[in-house]
């Protein structure tokens, strides 16, 4: 079959399911945590983790980056993605990152953070 110039089955179908071809150690770590709290209900203020009635985990947002790094939200470490949260919460707040998450922010900010810093990480 002859190429006809028609890329829209590449536009619809392949192109929204590949990953970026160059995603740092730090843009997974950021990617992951906030898959983790993405819904409100796995996001906490006050603890690294904790968990509900059910056994469903809660994070708040340094817990989320140190479990997408090493798997335990109470290890230390989270490949530089700290980092760059840390500047996404300075552009938005004077404080640090957890009391930005334990404080004054909403969760949709610390969804907001979470995307700036995935782009500060690029």
């Amino acid at each position: 079959m002859a190429y006809d110039g028609d890329v829209s089955l590449f536009q619809r179908i392949i192109a929204p399911a590949v990953q970026p071809l160059a995603e740092s150690r730090a843009q997974h770590v950021i990617r992951t945590a906030r898959a983790l709290i993405a819904d409100e209900a796995h996001w906490r203020r006050g603890d690294f983790v904790g968990f509900d009635v059910d056994g469903q985990p809660s994070y708040c947002l340094v817990g989320a980056l140190r479990f997408a790094h090493s798997g335990n939200a109470r290890r230390a470490g989270t490949a530089g993605a700290s980092k760059f949260v840390a500047r996404a919460v300075r552009e938005r707040a004077r404080v640090g990152i957890q009391e930005f998450n334990d404080g004054c922010a909403p969760h949709e900010e610390i969804l907001a953070v979470l995307d700036r810093a995935y782009e500060l990480a690029a």
